[in-house]
């Protein structure tokens, strides 16, 4: 008898264990539901100027700049697309979840995206939210922008023909993508993240004044590539700030542009994973500089080691 209730005793438990979950399962299953929402915001100023200022600022999202025909019936145009995926969704729409406020006639204009704060112990806030920002811009009309977003990754295109003036992207977690295509700037470039990869590609570019550019990534890998076969019109300064690895590419085919590649005073032991790879490519040799006072032989500059620090780089036009 004492065995059989034993053997009895584990049926009715792995039962209990094994259905137990099924009902909870198929609850949770009935109730899990998407939202899908588009939105579209449009902008054109009562009283135009000579530099558009377009701010966009969001809690979690994706968010890409893009430059379109002056044919365009609108100076700018921001598309939200919106999937929220989760429990008890059935009845809700996305304005249960995200701020948005589209403010177009202050100056300047500001975009704002927030997520309505998640409560622990309210299971229909435990959603999955991808949110995804696209910017058209008028490439015909000068813009000054600035993105900040704390979670998501930012992707700036600046196409042929187009004149800009500051930009700004700053990320907490995500990326940040700079493509600058034979384009004109008058103003300045800065992107900053905390846990991501930043990239920047340039392009045959025209400075109209002399440009700060600052880049810093605090635990990803920073890309530049700068290929510079016309004048520059004016010289770009930039401090670049990484803990990572950083692949520079340079290439210019004019004498009168020049680069220098600054870096403070440090110990060239190889340190961690932190290490510089140059490619460069100029027609003007005496004018590719890399200063260091305790820097190794030029011929092994293509890949070195170091400590973290902050590095400055120069793109002087009509170099003497």
């Amino acid at each position: 008898m004492k065995k059989e209730f034993y053997v009895f005793f584990i049926v009715i438990g792995i039962s209990i264990v094994i259905l137990l979950p099924i009902p909870l399962l198929s609850i949770r299953l009935s109730s899990y539901d998407t939202i899908d929402e588009y939105l579209s915001f449009t902008y054109e100023p009562i009283l135009p100027g000579t530099i558009e200022k377009f701010y966009i600022n969001a809690d979690e999202a994706d968010i890409e700049i893009r430059y379109v025909d002056p044919s365009f019936n609108y100076y700018a145009q921001i598309e939200v697309n919106i999937l929220l995926s989760g429990a008890k969704l059935a009845e809700k729409s996305y304005e249960n979840f995200l701020y948005i406020s589209w403010n177009k006639t202050s100056s300047p204009a500001n975009f704002t995206c927030k997520i309505i704060s998640d409560n622990w112990y309210d299971p229909s806030l435990w959603v999955i939210k991808d949110v995804e920002i696209d910017i058209s811009l008028r490439k015909d009309i000068i813009f000054d922008l600035a993105l900040k977003v704390n979670k998501g990754d930012l992707r700036i295109y600046i196409p042929f023909g187009t004149a800009i003036h500051n930009i700004a992207a700053n990320t907490t977690d995500g990326s940040i993508s700079y493509e600058l295509n034979q384009c004109t700037l008058s103003g300045n470039i800065s992107g900053n993240t905390n846990s991501g990869n930043l990239k920047l590609n340039v392009n045959d570019i025209l400075c109209l004044r002399n440009l700060i550019w600052n880049l810093s990534t605090q635990k990803g890998k920073l890309d530049i590539e700068i290929y510079q076969y016309k004048e520059l019109g004016s010289n770009i300064t930039s401090t670049i700030s990484f803990t990572g690895i950083l692949n520079l590419t340079y290439h210019d085919t004019l004498e009168e542009v020049a680069a220098f590649f600054t870096i403070p005073n440090m110990n060239w032991e190889p340190i961690g994973q932190t290490k510089i790879n140059f490619t460069v490519e100029t027609l003007n040799p005496t004018g590719f500089n890399l200063r260091s006072s305790d820097f190794p032989a030029e011929n092994n500059y293509k890949i070195l080691f170091f400590e973290p620090f902050d590095y400055k780089m120069d793109i002087r036009n009509n170099y003497s």
